[in-house]
């Protein structure tokens, strides 16, 4: 179990990666009552990895397509082990 949260960045993929990995830092360095630790799973995804994308692309078809992208690539993570963060790839993420 556990929460899940999306952030939309405007940002290249390696970039929004840098920034996950600084907040992945700072929240395990956080605990909570009785010293149990906080561990992150993150799936990133880039707008940039779709090609059909472009801006006549319907918003919510698009976030869509994202947001289970993001989603794909955290169940990996979560595979790989507590504390990944993966980004999307579409030979590795199925939905």
């Amino acid at each position: 179990g556990g929460d899940e949260f999306a952030c939309i960045v405007h940002v290249d993929y390696q970039a929004a990666t840098k920034v996950v990995k600084r907040i992945c830092d700072f929240v395990t360095k956080k605990t909570v009552k009785d010293d149990f630790p906080i561990t992150l799973s993150v799936g990133v995804v880039a707008l940039s990895q779709f090609e059909s994308f472009n801006s006549n692309s319907e918003t919510e078809a698009a976030t869509d397509i994202l947001i289970h992208a993001a989603d794909a690539a955290m169940y990996r993570a979560k595979r790989q082990g507590k504390g990944q963060v993966c980004v999307y790839s579409p030979k590795e993420d199925r939905w």
